[in-house]
């Protein structure tokens, strides 16, 4: 830290400098202030005040929101952890606190919040559960409020944090619940829905996505994110790179680090994409509309289908077939069962 002596007009001997007084845990960018003193000691105390004083701050430069009730940390929180996130996890953990954590514990006041009250409330969500009246599992539940809690110690906001006092009451053991997936047949006879169906532009993007479910393993998000260029026709592959949210969004990234991927594909499934995009392209001129970039995309606009269109087209196809239903993610399940029956080693499929 360079200091500078200087003099004032009236010839007075003053001091500066400009200190580092920490980095921001909200912006992440160090904080440094200018400070002026008549002597060095001054100069040395003004900087422990200004240190002290961020750290009173909650180690922010930003102004101190003023915090009454266990709401208003909720907030708190909550407006730094969703910039970290990605949008389903984001909607996810706003749920949890809409439906179970601030009905229970929004209007305490901070200074009230201690650890019997939070154990009545955690026994509360643990027989809720086991009545299977929450749909979430409450330990989940608990753990958004002990990330609040340590928050609100980071800030100084409380003086510790009570969910390190707190007994998990433990779940009963559930029978472990049947990944649902089809055999072999069963996919067969689904599948056969759609080449029975009348031929247009959706019964044709209906049937596409579906063999692509079933027979390349990516992920209902990633499926309808992809564009042709994705699609490498001659090395027969497709690129994992990005997947879409709940609210229809595309996102940048895919689920995991491992989710980036190349899959290859076989030549079945390249030849449908083939003729799909064929038949994509001649219905786009048909109509005068723009030419899609998306491989799932509408008819008329060139928007992303959403997933909850598929969701009821595979119900209705399980329907017509007699067959048991299962969710969009299943087929990621019946394509992993139809490789351990070809004799694909397990590693090799988590991979």
């Amino acid at each position: 830290m360079k200091v500078t002596e200087y003099k004032t007009e009236k010839g007075e001997r003053r001091f500066k400098t400009v200190a580092y007084i920490g980095t921001d845990i909200i912006t992440g960018k160090q904080v440094q202030a200018k400070i002026t003193a008549s002597t060095r000691k001054e100069l040395s105390d003004k900087i422990a005040i200004k240190k002290q004083q961020f750290k009173n701050n909650g180690f922010t430069s930003l102004k101190k929101a003023k915090l009454f009730n266990f709401s208003d940390l909720c907030s708190a929180w909550f407006d730094i952890y969703k910039t970290s996130v990605k949008t389903n996890t984001k909607i996810s953990t706003e749920t949890i606190l809409k439906v179970y954590i601030l009905p229970a514990l929004g209007s305490y006041k901070l200074n009230r919040i201690n650890s019997v009250i939070l154990q009545n409330v955690v026994n509360d969500w643990h027989d809720q559960s086991q009545k299977g009246k929450i749909r979430k599992n409450y330990q989940k539940i608990f753990q958004v409020v002990k990330r609040i809690c340590a928050y609100g110690v980071s800030i100084e906001a409380l003086e510790e944090n009570p969910c390190l006092k707190i007994y998990l009451p433990k779940m009963q053991m559930e029978k472990k619940k049947k990944i649902k997936f089809y055999t072999k047949e069963q996919l067969a006879d689904f599948l056969e829905y759609f080449d029975e169906k009348k031929t247009n532009y959706y019964s044709q993007v209906e049937k596409t996505l579906f063999y692509l479910l079933a027979y390349s393993g990516l992920r209902i998000g990633e499926a309808m994110a992809l564009e042709w260029k994705d699609i490498n026709f001659l090395k027969k592959t497709i690129s994992v790179t990005k997947t879409t949210n709940v609210l229809n969004l595309i996102e940048a990234t895919p689920k995991t680090r491992k989710s980036n991927r190349v899959v290859y594909v076989d030549s079945n499934l390249i030849q449908l994409l083939k003729e799909w995009q064929t038949f994509q392209k001649l219905d786009k001129i048909r109509i005068g509309s723009k030419q899609a970039t998306q491989i799932f995309s509408s008819q008329m606009d060139n928007e992303i289908i959403g997933r909850a269109y598929f969701y009821h087209v595979a119900q209705m196809a399980a329907k017509k077939k007699n067959l048991p239903f299962i969710t969009l993610h299943g087929f990621r399940h019946t394509y992993a069962s139809l490789l351990l029956a070809s004799g694909v080693p397990y590693k090799e499929i988590q991979e």
